[in-house]
């Protein structure tokens, strides 16, 4: 097996550039299954930054989220994919969030995403394709991340409005939908469930339809990042949050440590 990915490019002896375009080409097709679930990332990334409060709207010719807490540094703005290239941090960790919802987002074939965050030194990223971006001043909506995807043609906000509705259930901070409170668990359950909790570990088992049973979600942050299969002897599935979970590379799913063992020995005990 090579030491070096084929498609590295030599720049002098002794020293390797990735061909960023092309890696970030592959990234985008193995990252979320789902590309309308793209917001999910970006909602991890505003807590991570300390929001406090969302808000996921219609906007004319697309759709926006917004959020308080710590503004996005105008550094990773101007190279907003960086994060993905270097070793997992806490200062990286918001700007992997913001970069695979980025890739996601793309994948829908948007006319353009602007990313606009800070005070009075407002930046906004504005991004048409992989290979086309720019970082310009914003004075507009200052305190707050503004994260906006405008379409060309035809919108999928529906089914980004059902990934926000359907992948938060979990999340402590209040989300406004179109204007509505996004309901949770245990409240937004129609049928019976049971909480239960271990260590970092919590969540809700409910009774679920045969053909959605026999799965165990996973969140990171209040925000689902995926599901494994569980042969729970009744139609059920379970909803898990660890904060602890370490996601793969793709953050389609959640590395099998002791986070995750943790929380499959939950499930299994109730």
């Amino acid at each position: 097996r090579p030491s070096v990915p084929p498609k590295a490019v030599l720049v002098e002896t002794g020293s390797f550039r990735i061909d960023r375009t092309r890696a970030l080409e592959k990234l985008k097709e193995f990252q979320l299954e789902n590309a309308a679930e793209f917001m999910l990332p970006w909602i991890r990334c505003a807590v991570v930054l300390g929001a406090t409060e969302f808000a996921v709207r219609k906007i004319p010719e697309g759709i926006e989220l917004s959020f308080n807490g710590k503004p996005l540094e105008r550094r990773w703005l101007a190279d907003p994919y960086q994060a993905l290239f270097e070793e997992s941090s806490l200062e990286s960790e918001p700007y992997r969030h913001l970069a695979v919802g980025l890739l996601a987002a793309l994948r829908l074939n948007p006319s353009s995403i602007a990313i606009a965050s800070g005070e009075a030194d407002r930046t906004c990223l504005l991004v048409k394709s992989l290979e086309e971006d720019e970082l310009i001043d914003d004075p507009s909506r200052p305190g707050e991340s503004v994260l906006r995807v405008l379409w060309g043609h035809g919108s999928v906000d529906d089914a980004i409005s059902e990934a926000v509705e359907t992948g938060c259930v979990l999340l402590k901070q209040p989300l406004l939908l179109h204007g509505a409170a996004l309901s949770k668990l245990p409240e937004a359950a129609t049928v019976p469930v049971v909480p239960c909790a271990r260590g970092s570990a919590s969540g809700f088992l409910v009774s679920a339809p045969l053909r959605n049973a026999k799965r165990v979600y996973l969140y990171k942050y209040g925000v689902r990042v995926g599901w494994v299969p569980h042969d729970f002897p009744l139609p059920m599935v379970a909803h898990i949050n660890d904060d602890g979970f370490r996601l793969n590379a793709s953050h389609t799913g959640v590395i099998q440590d002791a986070f995750f063992t943790g929380a499959m020995e939950l499930v299994k005990d109730h």
